[in-house]
């Protein structure tokens, strides 16, 4: 069984499975690689543990806790959190303000997408084929013409690697409105 660092590092926090601590002390007799790391991972852990030690003890300032309301005179200095948090308001209204918020949210989503301009009508067909304008410039105008309603244009990208460096591609230019 191979032991990655986050199994060596819950093992020395006491967070690993029996049966996974005992593999792993197993190994640790047969490795001196994999005691090697371990042991690396615990000097870590010491290091790290000195160095918040003093900021985990001490207790928290007098202008925090009277943020909170509370009396610390007497007190180990740890605050119970759970104490703290609101109630939740009587009754069903709530839930169902917030049932009727999201019924809003999605009807007044769903009129805006429906009301919302779609681009150049008619240039582009539902099976994403060229319509009308774009079809006969497509067909009979030359790139670059100016003054058409329709101007087409190619540009160059950088292609994915299993494609060659440099691809062309289509661009339109609708009289009205910008590139495509």
């Amino acid at each position: 069984m191979t032991f990655t660092d986050e199994i060596l590092i819950a093992y020395l926090d006491g967070e690993a499975d029996p049966a996974t601590a005992a593999a792993l002390l197993n190994a640790l007799d047969q490795d001196p690689e994999l005691a090697s790391r371990l042991e690396r991972h615990r000097a870590l852990a010491s290091r790290v543990k000195a160095a918040f030690a003093p900021v985990a003890t001490e207790t928290p300032p007098t202008r925090l806790t009277a943020l909170l309301g509370l009396d610390r005179s007497g007190d180990s200095g740890a605050i119970e959190l759970q104490s703290y948090r609101p109630a939740a308001a009587p009754g069903t209204w709530r839930g169902l303000r917030s049932w009727g918020a999201m019924a809003a949210c999605l009807a007044v989503g769903l009129l805006v997408g429906l009301a919302a301009p779609r681009g150049p009508q008619g240039l582009i067909g539902d099976d994403l084929s060229a319509r009308s304008q774009l079809a006969s410039a497509l067909d009979e105008q030359l790139s670059g013409g100016e003054g058409e309603l329709v101007r087409i244009g190619l540009s160059a990208c950088a292609g994915p690697s299993p494609h060659p460096p440099w691809r062309v591609l289509p661009a339109v230019k609708i009289s009205s409105g910008g590139w495509k």
